[in-house]
């Protein structure tokens, strides 16, 4: 999946405090994807934390 792909499917402005994202092995998520996603909650000003 490309990098714009990935973002639409997560979807960052629809995640709700208190989701649980799954990440499945399809994405091949790289570095810079995976940044772009999590800064994309953060600004949404969702707290990330790790399980």
């Amino acid at each position: 999946y490309s990098r714009d792909e990935v973002l639409k499917r997560v979807a960052p402005e629809k995640i709700r405090d208190g989701d649980i994202l799954l990440f499945h092995d399809d994405y091949e998520l790289t570095v810079d994807i995976l940044a772009e996603v999590l800064q994309a909650i953060i600004e949404k000003g969702i707290i990330c934390r790790s399980l």
